[in-house]
């Protein structure tokens, strides 16, 4: 199962609060205080971080499910010219369709790889989100 538009993961990918919060409505911490997105893994196996939120290069800079820019981290490598403008490590503010073309060129989003259905944010929403998730790619 793939996923082919980039803003179809980042919808797929978005959690509300609600769907933050365990049984006891409590909040579940995140990652540095952060909503930390999963992997993007393509069906060539080729991978790479995409968030965007307060802490991170991106537009807007909070968590949300539409994005103008996010920051790229960690590629398999920086071969594609839509990453050559990097640290290292991460590179900031890469356009959506600047990541549309390199997903395209990579086979595009590998659902199974990324482990989107899998997310357990919390185990008495999971079957919400999966649920979610296969309205958005229509499976």
């Amino acid at each position: 199962m793939i996923i082919k538009d980039i803003k179809e993961w980042i919808k797929a990918t978005y959690i509300t609060m609600d769907e933050y919060m365990n049984d006891d409505n409590e909040l579940i911490p995140f990652l540095y205080g952060y909503i930390k997105r999963p992997t993007i893994v393509c069906t060539d196996d080729f991978s790479f971080s995409a968030q965007g939120g307060i802490g991170n290069y991106s537009d807007p800079r909070e968590f949300c499910d539409n994005y103008e820019d996010l920051e790229i981290g960690f590629p398999t490598n920086f071969d594609d010219p839509e990453f050559s403008n990097n640290d290292g490590q991460i590179c900031c503010y890469v356009t959506i369709e600047d990541i549309q073309k390199v997903i395209e060129r990579h086979g595009y989003i590998d659902v199974e790889k990324s482990g989107i259905l899998g997310l357990k944010y919390n185990n008495a929403k999971k079957y919400k989100r999966e649920e979610k998730l296969k309205r958005i790619i229509n499976i």
